[in-house]
């Protein structure tokens, strides 16, 4: 199936590619009509591939005590809709989604508490889905690599997830890095390769 928009159900097994291989979906074929919240973010569908500026991956370090963050800090931002980092306690912070559109109170906003260590580096897979109207935040697992560097699972979909929730409008999502000189939180983009859509583009070869 192909067309400008994702429908909000389809036959278990359905491919839908949308806007000529911008993103391609396979349908569970599960009815969400009695979830409103689920059936805004086209939750019968899992993405399969999706073209570039859908999923970012952001890294962020706490240089100082997170006693000494004093107001949230954004890291994303998506047309009105905002991502931040907020002080939960003494040694924890919230993700905290702002302004995301009008839709149901559940899926919830903010993350449960996430423990966090003063220089030690932290990773997040934030995927921002304008067909699917969706907004997944994930924590990755970092691994440190023999020459010091570290690495992330950071496939999309991948890690933990900590924030599902309903995002309006076309975005398009604005990785927000730090500035000035060592804040409490350090945030940079990580720049990982443009996804090829190579399944989505063989099934336009094949008609």
């Amino acid at each position: 199936m192909r067309g400008p928009t994702l429908p909000y159900w389809a036959p278990t097994g359905k491919l839908f590619d949308v806007r000529s291989c911008s993103a391609l979906y396979l349908s569970t074929g599960i009815v969400f009509k009695h979830s409103p919240g689920q059936q805004l973010q086209h939750a019968t569908w899992i993405p399969l591939e999706q073209s570039a500026g859908i999923n970012h991956e952001i890294g962020f370090t706490l240089n100082r005590p997170i006693t000494q963050l004093h107001h949230p800090i954004t890291i994303l931002k998506y047309g009105k809709a905002s991502v931040v980092l907020k002080p939960s306690s003494y040694n924890s912070l919230q993700i905290l989604v702002q302004h995301p559109g009008r839709a149901p109170v559940w899926p919830v906003v903010n993350s449960p508490p996430i423990i966090i260590r003063v220089s030690h580096p932290n990773r997040l897979s934030i995927m921002t889905d304008p067909y699917k109207h969706t907004l997944e935040i994930r924590l990755l697992f970092i691994k440190r690599l023999a020459n010091g560097r570290v690495t992330a699972n950071g496939a999309a979909g991948q890690g933990l997830l900590e924030v599902y929730h309903y995002l309006a409008g076309p975005g398009p999502a604005v990785v927000v890095p730090s500035s000035g000189p060592t804040p409490v939180i350090s945030v940079f983009e990580v720049h990982n390769p443009p996804p090829t859509m190579s399944l989505c583009r063989s099934l336009q070869k094949s008609g």
